[in-house]
This record gives structure tokens, sequence and C-alpha cells, in this order.
């Protein structure tokens, strides 16, 4: 219950976040030059670097881990962005120790996400501010076999806030932003909790991105 009450006030936190950044963009002086896909290009490419992060873990722990984006979109609208993006981040893990529960177990594994989101941008103003919220998948690759941890593919819901700026009109633009991704399905099996002797596996993710998007014909 703490932990829910906690990620809902967490979501709070970045909806209120988000309507703040608008009305900070707001008071910036309007460049027409600047306006955000005049021309509605059919096809953008985004791609970034940040960090990931497992949090509100219950039994398993992450260190911060280095990541890399690639999505393709469509600008629907000046206001709306739709995108396909595949993301992934090498993490550290912390785990009991199957053989001594007693202990943690420090180990490492590779944190793969694919999602498709959706951005409701403000496009007025040179730094235009966006929410996002999405569906996706989630899975881990290379997980030592000594912490008898096993991470089928999940779903997830990521929910975001950003900045887009343009460096150059309706081409490129710098992009950076903060996800929370709710994930489903970390739980392990009986004979798992059994076995490092715990009566749950939980956790969320968060993950911070600055990269450029590229918009073509």
């Amino acid at each position: 219950m703490l932990r829910m009450s906690k990620k809902f006030f967490f979501v709070v936190f970045l909806f209120f976040a988000g309507l703040g950044s608008s009305g900070v963009c707001d008071a910036f002086e309007y460049v027409h030059l600047k306006e955000s896909y005049e021309k509605n290009r059919y096809l953008a490419f985004d791609a970034g670097l940040g960090f990931s992060k497992l949090s509100f873990a219950d039994n398993v722990r992450s260190t911060t881990g280095f990541g890399m984006r690639a999505g393709l979109g469509h600008h629907f609208s000046k206001f709306l962005f739709g995108e396909f993006y595949y993301q992934v981040a090498w993490l550290g893990l912390r785990s009991p120790d199957p053989v001594d529960p007693t202990l943690v177990l420090d180990s490492t594994a590779v944190f793969h996400q694919e999602v498709l989101r959706v951005l409701i941008k403000d496009f007025r103003v040179a730094a235009m501010p966006y929410l996002s919220a999405g569906i996706g998948a989630y899975q881990f690759s290379g997980v030592d076999s000594s912490s008898s941890l096993s991470f089928p593919t999940g779903i997830e819901f990521p929910i975001g806030v950003g900045i887009k700026a343009f460096l150059h009109k309706d081409i490129i633009s710098l992009n950076a932003d903060f996800t929370y991704h709710f994930l489903l399905g970390e739980n392990q099996s009986s004979s798992t909790l059994q076995v490092i002797n715990r009566n749950k596996v939980a956790f969320d993710a968060y993950s911070v991105m600055v990269g450029f998007e590229f918009n073509f014909f």
C-alpha cells in the first residue's frame, strides 16, 4: 500500500510538473520562425543517450545504467506526435543470494524496452514542452543464472514530460525527456521466491534521455 501511494503521488507530481513547464515556456517570447512542424513532416527519427534505473524496488535493486534510444515517429498535427522507440540500458542488479538469502548478490543485466507512445505538445514556443503516454514491452537479457532470477517479457505503461527545441525549423530539434515506466510481470515464480526467501519481487523504472530528432520528407 505504501509503495502504491508513493507511485500515485509521483504521477501527480509529473502531471503538475508538465503543466508548470508549459507555463514557464509561455513566458518566452513567441518566435514565429521557430514554430513547430509548420510543414508537418511525414517521418521523424529520434536518437538519444541517457540513463535508466529501477525504482520503488522490492528485493531487486539496480545501479544507474547507461542507456540509448532510437525511434521513428510521425507528426499527426502541430499538437500531436506518435512514436515507436526501442530503448536499451545496461544495469547492475542487486538481489538476494540464493545460497545465503541474508547476503546480496551483485550481477548485471541488459534492460530492453519497446514502446509505442503519443506526445501532446505546445507548438507555439521555441522550447516546446510536452506530455507523453504509451504502452510497451520490456525484457531483461544476460541475467546471471546464479541469481536464480527469470524475467519473461512483461508489459509496461510509460508516462513522461519533456522539451523539444528546434535547431533548424522543421528539420532538426533537440529533445530531452524524463519517463517513468510502470512495469507489470516483474514478480518471480513461487519456487524462485522460496529459493531467495522473499515474498515478492517488484519494481518500476525511470529514464532520462537527451538527443536529436530529425524530420524527413
